[in-house]
């Protein structure tokens, strides 16, 4: 139990330490459009990782009195259906054709439903 929770604090400090590394490298750009640029790229990856990070985190860090067979199914499905489930779209959002779509679909969404 040792073992894994100091390889999985070692894996987390790289982790912080690799983005902390990216920003500073992103700050040194001098275009402010090279930055929009460089952000464009990391920041659906952040997403990701910080949407995996935070199911993983609550699946193996609840506290054990709030543990129910429903919720353990539930929290389940949001770590390992979710985050491959959404990469995608996270991903795409960077390509103004599906952000226009999406806008359109949810400008539509809200007109039908009032």
């Amino acid at each position: 139990l040792v073992v894994s929770a100091c390889l999985g604090l070692g894996c987390f400090v790289f982790l912080v330490v690799s983005y902390v590394q990216i920003l500073r490298a992103v700050l040194r750009i001098p275009s402010e459009q090279g930055w929009h640029k460089a952000f464009s790229m990391c920041l659906p990856h952040l997403a990701v990782v910080s949407l995996y990070v935070s199911t993983g985190r609550f699946a193996y860090l609840k506290p054990p009195s709030i543990s129910s067979p429903v919720l353990n199914l539930v929290v389940s499905f949001l770590y390992s259906v979710v985050p491959p489930a959404v990469n995608p779209l996270i991903y795409s959002m960077r390509n103004q054709e599906l952000r226009d779509a999406l806008s359109k679909l949810a400008q539509w969404t809200v007109m039908t439903c009032l």
